[in-house]
């Protein structure tokens, strides 16, 4: 079964004004909330001889209120009601945290015991071979300072290409065969 709806503008008018007042609240909202999102933050921070002369005077701001923004022995006082707003400047990125270096607590001993309680050779690229004598290296030796570990040594430079040159000597077969000393230059004989 079908059902028709039929629209008439006389009877629905009552019931579109409140649909009309909700659209432009609605409206009305984003708008403010757009722009107390954007709006800048404000103090009223002001330089001064004291309190009083800053929020009379509204001289030098100092909107991150600091004594270091006022010009000589003045004083950055807040609550400066009297004073304009002044926009709080954004933070300046932090800068990017420095390479810390790499450390490690491997150190040379008989046993992981005596390596720990010594702390006497490091080994930071935890060879055996930088243990002095029957020692070895220990890894965690916890009770020991941590040892930088040196960077990586740069690679050996590229062996160079290997040669591809060829002496050869042509004989002809009716001569009679060439001596070793003649033939030592050579690397190949036709």
């Amino acid at each position: 079964m079908m059902t028709m709806f039929k629209l008439s503008f006389k009877s629905n008018r009552r019931r579109r004004r409140p649909l009309l007042l909700m659209v432009v609240v609605l409206l009305f909202l984003t708008i403010l909330s757009a722009h107390l999102t954007n709006a800048q933050a404000t103090n009223y921070h002001y330089c001064g001889t004291s309190w009083p002369s800053a929020n009379s005077n509204c001289g030098t701001s100092c909107p991150l209120g600091t004594n270091e923004e006022c010009p000589g022995s003045e004083t950055c006082y807040a609550n400066c009601n009297n004073c304009p707003a002044v926009p709080i400047p954004p933070p300046s990125p932090a800068p990017p945290p420095s390479p810390a270096q790499a450390t490690n607590n491997n150190y040379c001993g008989l046993s992981w015991t005596s390596a720990n309680a010594d702390c006497g050779t490091s080994c930071p690229l935890g060879t055996n071979e930088e243990c002095p004598g029957s020692e070895t290296c220990y890894a965690d030796c916890t009770n020991c300072p941590a040892v930088p570990i040196p960077p990586p040594s740069p690679p050996p430079p590229p062996s160079p290409p290997p040669t591809d040159s060829r002496l050869v000597a042509y004989l002809q077969n009716w001569e009679d065969c060439p001596t070793a000393d003649q033939l030592d230059g050579y690397t190949h004989i036709v």
